[in-house]
């Protein structure tokens, strides 16, 4: 089964403190081959807190509502709602990763990579897995960094 959201942003939503949850849509159902690997999967951009408050013009929302102490509940809420085996964020800020996302998960039975960003920044990319059902054998991180004008980025992969 495959865990999708609305386009909505939760940052976007007005009037409450807070944001609706947002319906999950199973969009495929799995086909029970012999010996065939299933599993689900979440991919999910949690928005950085250092890149938001770079880019604050781009967020209309009430400032309480965009700070990390708020955010940070509500994105847990959203990711363990879908219960997806593997989930895979980007945009996840380090120091975030090791004091939240690693901890709260861990206690949800997941464990956990990441992988920072090239250059400065601050933010990177994470999977976690579902410790019942899988182990790491091995991880590798991958850094892809174009010099090719306005796609020049400190861009990585796990």
């Amino acid at each position: 089964m495959t865990c999708t959201h609305s386009l909505s942003h939760s940052l976007l939503f007005f009037g409450s403190k807070h944001p609706p949850l947002r319906p999950t849509v199973h969009v495929a159902q799995p086909t029970r081959e012999e010996g065939a690997l299933v599993f689900s999967l979440l991919s999910y951009n949690v928005l950085a807190q250092n890149l938001l408050e770079k880019n604050l013009s781009l967020y209309r929302s009430d400032p309480e509502l965009l700070s990390w102490e708020y955010r940070r509940e509500n994105l847990l809420k959203e990711l363990l709602q879908c219960n997806a085996q593997l989930m895979c964020l980007q945009e996840v800020q380090e120091e975030h990763y090791q004091s939240w996302f690693l901890p709260k998960f861990s206690a949800h039975g997941y464990e956990g990579v990441y992988q920072k960003r090239t250059g400065e920044y601050v933010d990177g990319c994470a999977i976690f897995y579902k410790r019942e059902g899988f182990s790491l054998v091995e991880w590798k991180g991958l850094q892809y960094q174009h010099n090719t004008g306005t796609l020049s980025r400190d861009n990585v992969g796990i």
